[in-house]
């Protein structure tokens, strides 16, 4: 698997808008998006957070070591930099991220934005 950042407590399989082969951006500017910017609330009905089988023969061989684990994806409002990343459960990146996604979804910005996009849906 070419441009995956391996790291002994997470993987990212997509982190920043590339080009495809293009390498991923590292976590520490996932950190700051998340930080500065308000995620994307259409991820809000699957969440951005689910959790992976425990059953290691459900997973192919480069993400064995994260059955059980947990994985992250989303998207920001008004910048496209979507992120993908596997995390072991219990691991200082997977409580930093559940933190960090906790406080974007709980600011102003997001339910704000939130609001907007259901009412946009009961539209269609």
């Amino acid at each position: 698997m070419n441009n995956v950042t391996i790291n002994q407590d997470y993987r990212i399989l997509g982190n920043g808008s590339k080009w495809f082969g293009g390498s991923q951006d590292d976590l520490d500017l996932l950190i700051q998006r998340l930080e500065e910017s308000t995620l994307h609330p259409r991820f809000h009905e699957t969440g951005f957070k689910s959790h992976l089988s425990t059953d290691i023969t459900l997973l192919d061989e480069q993400h064995k070591s994260f059955a059980g684990g947990v994985k992250y994806v989303g998207n920001f409002l008004g910048l496209s930099a979507g992120f993908n990343v596997l995390v072991k459960r219990g691991s200082k990146t997977d409580e930093l991220l559940n933190r960090l996604i906790e406080i974007n979804i709980d600011s102003f910005n997001y339910q704000l934005a939130l609001s907007e996009y259901q009412n946009l849906k009961a539209s269609e």
